[in-house]
């Protein structure tokens, strides 16, 4: 129950229809009355100067008629923003006359947003806000399946995140490549630190002004035993050796032909120990700091089941890139909300 036989939705509802009909049937003579006097704004030159401008009684009889019909049939076809006048105001927004977004379809006006904001709101903040509807709508109109718009420091966060994922994998299914692994990790700090590398720059620039003609082709052969002949006709073709004879390591080529380089000697590895050590997972092809990356991703897509985590993994990552608040995040702070994300996504699972 309320204090009085009304609730305040109740005298917004009146005030917004009573400010409709004040705009049903204009007062044709009153708004040439309001008319006199009144400078034309365009013809303002200077705004505290009203001898620079012309008044609309100034016009001839003619044009100021003309002008009078025109005002006239503006009012009647205002559009009916009564309601939303009467509680912007009753909330104490300001609409803002400096911004405006709309949506164009078949070149004609599709859709419009206004801006009302609280006296107080910062200037960066009112930017900032309009900066994020002004890119979502962008993404509406121009985004196909699967794309997503991401600004530089969520872009970077999340090529720093899939940097980690990788070097973690690196770690633990192939210790033996900690430096690939190492190399990742300065990348991801890299991304993610105070002020960009021109290394950094250059990749984001590269990432964030590229205009792709067709759908982006996949990384990597669908079927996994294609991916696996693809990568090993591009790897390095040196194995590192596990020894059965005595458990050293020793280094091994293998020709495009199949025959072995055993730059080492036969004392310390054998053509049939090679193969012995290979038929038992014990050879491991040696790649490069550069090739690293590439070998990851065909790891990382290995397996149906690791390919379905890893969607999910960016999808939250997704939503937290939509969702959380756009306001002066940094890289490095997006990093954190992907990695605390990821982590609730696991604690669920």
């Amino acid at each position: 129950m309320t204090e009085t036989p009304y609730t305040d939705e109740d005298l917004r509802a009146e005030a917004a229809r009573q400010h409709a009909l004040s705009l049903e049937d204009p007062d044709f003579m009153g708004i040439g009355e309001r008319m006199d006097g009144t400078l034309i704004a365009s013809t303002v030159l200077e705004p505290d100067n009203e001898d620079t401008g012309t008044a609309w009684d100034e016009l001839d009889r003619e044009d100021f008629d003309a002008a009078q019909r025109s005002i006239d049939d503006l009012l009647t076809s205002a559009a009916d923003v009564s309601e939303w006048a009467i509680n912007l105001g009753a909330d104490g927004l300001v609409p803002s006359t400096e911004h405006e977004l709309g949506v164009t379809i078949d070149g004609q006006p599709g859709a419009r947003v206004l801006f009302a904001y609280a006296p107080g709101m910062p200037a960066e903040a009112r930017t900032a806000l309009v900066e994020a509807i002004d890119a979502a709508l962008d993404n509406t109109e121009t985004a196909r399946a699967g794309r997503i718009t991401l600004n530089r420091d969520q872009l970077a966060a999340l090529l720093a995140h899939h940097a980690d994922t990788i070097a973690a994998r690196l770690r633990t299914e192939a210790p033996w490549q900690r430096a690939a692994a190492q190399t990742l990790d300065e990348h991801a700090h890299a991304l993610t630190a105070a002020e960009e590398t021109p290394a950094v720059a250059e990749l984001l620039d590269s990432i964030l002004t590229f205009e792709a003609e067709q759908p982006t082709a996949p990384s990597a052969p669908a079927d996994p035993g294609e991916r696996r002949a693809r990568y090993e006709a591009e790897a390095s073709p040196w194995y590192e050796v596990i020894n059965p004879r005595n458990a050293t390591t020793s280094i091994a080529l293998v020709h495009d032909n199949g025959s072995l380089y055993l730059p080492e000697g036969p004392d310390s590895l054998t053509v049939e120990e090679f193969h012995f050590a290979a038929a038992r997972d014990q050879a491991h092809r040696l790649i490069r700091v550069d090739e690293a990356m590439a070998v990851a991703d065909a790891e990382l897509h290995e397996a149906e089941e690791e390919a379905e985590r890893q969607l999910a993994a960016v999808q939250r990552v997704r939503h937290v890139l939509e969702s959380e608040l756009v306001l002066n995040r940094t890289a490095l702070e997006y990093r954190g909300l992907v990695l605390a994300a990821l982590m609730a996504d696991e604690a669920q699972r």
